[in-house]
């Protein structure tokens, strides 16, 4: 019990904020922060090929045989097949905002730091769920768009590492973010990472 404490205790050493800001790489510190949680999977609207029964349907001509409910046969003295819940992945989508006024410095921290340690952790916990991640950087316009893909976690950590708030760079959050809907056609987690600083 006492190791367990101290392992513990150990661990949330190395998430205190003080030290994640010493560290350069972002996949280790989201990888650091995100150490522990559980791997979760979204359920399909859809049916398909799963361990877990969704429900029973009557047969169709056409419908595969290997399919049916032979025991529920027995009972009912009618053909049903077992259809099954499917898995799916879903698209999880940053919109970072990057403008000037995300360089303000409060206690030490800039805003745009946070932003992209909160990007990297979600987007790095995310991608453990198997869910496919992308990345939108936006000023006055949009300024970077990686797409949602399974294979883009390390182009979107690359890309949060080198971002940086530009001198003068006016922010605008409705243009972004109606070029972000209209490049982003399928249902999906999209998070906006901003300070919100517009005129209302």
């Amino acid at each position: 019990m006492a190791n367990t404490a101290a392992a513990a205790q150990q661990l949330d050493r190395f998430l205190d904020p003080v030290v994640l800001a010493r560290i350069d790489n972002l996949e280790l510190l989201a990888r650091s922060v995100v150490n522990g949680f559980i791997n979760g999977l979204h359920r399909s609207p859809f049916l398909g090929l799963s361990v877990d029964f969704a429900e029973h349907r009557a047969y169709m001509p056409g419908d595969d045989i290997r399919r049916i409910d032979w025991r529920l046969y027995a009972r009912t003295d009618r053909h049903y097949v077992k259809e099954f819940e499917a898995d799916t992945n879903a698209n999880f989508v940053v919109v970072l905002d990057i403008s000037s006024s995300m360089s303000y410095t409060g206690g030490g921290r800039r805003k745009i730091d946070y932003a992209r340690y909160l990007a990297a952790c979600l987007t790095y916990y995310v991608r453990r769920q198997r869910d496919r991640v992308g990345l939108i950087t936006f000023d006055s316009a949009v300024v970077d768009f990686i797409p949602p893909s399974a294979k883009h976690m390390e182009i979107i950590l690359h890309t949060l590492n080198k971002v940086e708030p530009g001198v003068g760079r006016k922010g605008d959050l409705t243009q972004p973010l109606l070029r972000a809907a209209d490049r982003l056609r399928r249902k999906g987690l999209v998070v906006l990472i901003s300070d919100l600083y517009e005129p209302p």
